[in-house]
């Protein structure tokens, strides 16, 4: 999933949308990984999974869903998208964004 929303993230950013990712890994590992991917936006970490549970981005087994949520101007969701296509995902969430507008 990251390759595909790093790739779109300039055409995320012309949609003057705020783009972050959350995930259940320590900020160590997170500062790796975007390191090692030059991801381009920010990655918090949520090794409590507070933020997971609040969004219902948990499997039965505990374990973090991959999952975007698109939040418009007035701070509701517009989009949830879930069980993620890795390849297509970045342009997922342009489309999303560019029907917000």
């Amino acid at each position: 999933m990251a390759e595909a929303t790093i790739h779109a993230y300039p055409k995320i950013a012309e949609q003057n949308a705020e783009l972050f990712a959350i995930s259940v890994d320590t900020v160590e590992d997170q500062k790796k990984f975007v390191s090692e991917y030059k991801v381009p936006y920010l990655h918090l970490s949520d090794t409590a999974k507070s933020t997971c549970k609040a969004y219902a981005g948990l499997n039965l087994a505990g374990l973090a869903k991959r999952s975007t949520f698109v939040i418009n101007k007035d701070g509701k969701v517009a989009k949830i998208f879930r069980d993620v296509n890795a390849e297509s995902h970045g342009q997922e969430i342009i489309q999303a964004l560019q029907s917000l507008n």
